[in-house]
């Protein structure tokens, strides 16, 4: 939620996190806010590997009178989601592929 009072002047923002969705580990997800929206109020309430989601803290923010820019989230879907460091093998190996389809999406909105 902190973040979203940092995005309220941006031009565009991108996330970038861990989603469930129900592929294999390692599958990268895009989603403009308004499909990741759509999908939350179909009942995917199983989105996000955290306890408060994008959409939570963007309704939070549009509550309080924010600004909400235009926002696109690359989700990938893990392995195993616990303590620890690095990734499982199968998001290590999807790195490659979402920074390019991040760096496609800067160009997008540049």
């Amino acid at each position: 939620m902190a973040a979203m009072m940092e995005f309220a002047d941006a031009g565009h923002v991108i996330l970038i996190d861990a989603m469930r969705a129900g592929g294999a580990p390692g599958t990268i997800y895009r989603l403009t806010l308004e499909e990741l929206e759509g999908r939350a109020k179909a009942g995917a309430s199983d989105l996000s590997a955290h306890g408060l989601g994008v959409v939570e803290a963007v309704g939070l923010a549009r509550a309080a009178g924010m600004r909400v820019p235009p926002t696109v989230v690359f989700g990938v879907e893990p392995g195993e989601v616990a303590f620890g460091e690095g990734l499982s093998p199968a998001v290590e190996a999807a790195m490659q592929r979402l920074v390019a389809a991040v760096r496609e999406e800067i160009a997008r909105a540049s």
